[in-house]
């Protein structure tokens, strides 16, 4: 068993030469991957960076969970990884859907017009979206996800990106999705609270593990053997 574990994370230095080194690389790694992960969910609101949004949450979801899994000791690792798993999964998905919202606060204009029209868009879940047309001469429309109760005729607040980066929300939306954006900080920093113990945890113990496989002999110590006269040793 402690052949396994030392030959499986750190091993003796004379047989595992710059192994160190490069678990300290893998370890200063961990906050780069959780911001990336969130980065690419946010990625995904941007037209023409969805692909790349999820390709980079994928690549650094599963490059932090390979990192705690490299320098997590075996017996934290089955605690670790799981509790990894619903944050992972759940960060981009939060991040998607209020990163507009957060763009939106900063620098947004609000404008005021009536609803038009109220169109049933099917995507996974059947949503809704409706046609506000601004106040003034320039009669500007905009497309917005909406509820199923509201109606053409009914007066609604739309906030605009002067840059057009994210789609306009209503006003009410911004606020709700904002909240999202706590979660999405939030899973971010459970997930680097739990790398960087579960990793830490192995950089304390493992050591001693090695030591403890050097001194004896590089043999499995899981099983008794006999010594001398069948003494067992």
């Amino acid at each position: 068993m402690l052949q396994g574990i030392a030959d499986g994370t750190m091993g003796a230095r004379n047989r595992f030469p710059g192994t160190r080194a490069t678990h300290w690389l893998l370890a200063v790694s961990i906050p780069v991957l959780v911001a990336l992960h969130l980065l690419g969910g946010a990625l995904w609101v941007i037209d023409g960076m969805q692909l790349p949004g999820i390709l980079l949450s994928i690549a650094s979801g599963v490059g932090l969970m390979k990192v705690v899994w490299v320098l997590a000791t075996p017996l934290v690792r089955p605690l670790a990884c799981p509790l990894m798993l619903v944050p992972l999964l759940a960060v981009p998905l939060l991040a998607y859907n209020s990163v507009g919202a957060v763009v939106l606060q900063e620098r947004g204009v609000t404008h005021s017009g009536g609803v038009t029209a109220v169109t049933p868009w099917r995507g996974k879940v059947t949503e809704y979206l409706c046609t506000v047309r601004e106040d003034g001469p320039d009669e500007i429309a905009d497309t917005v996800f909406c509820e199923h109760d509201d109606r053409p005729g009914e007066r609604a607040r739309v906030v605009r990106d002067p840059r057009a980066l994210v789609r306009p929300q209503l006003a009410e939306s911004v606020a709700d999705d904002q909240f999202q954006a706590v979660l999405a900080a939030a899973g971010s920093i459970f997930l680097l609270v739990v790398a960087v113990s579960a990793t830490a945890l192995g950089a304390a113990v493992r050591p001693k593990l090695v030591r403890a496989w050097q001194k004896s002999g590089g043999e499995p110590t899981d099983e008794p053997r006999s010594g001398p006269a069948g003494a067992v040793r």
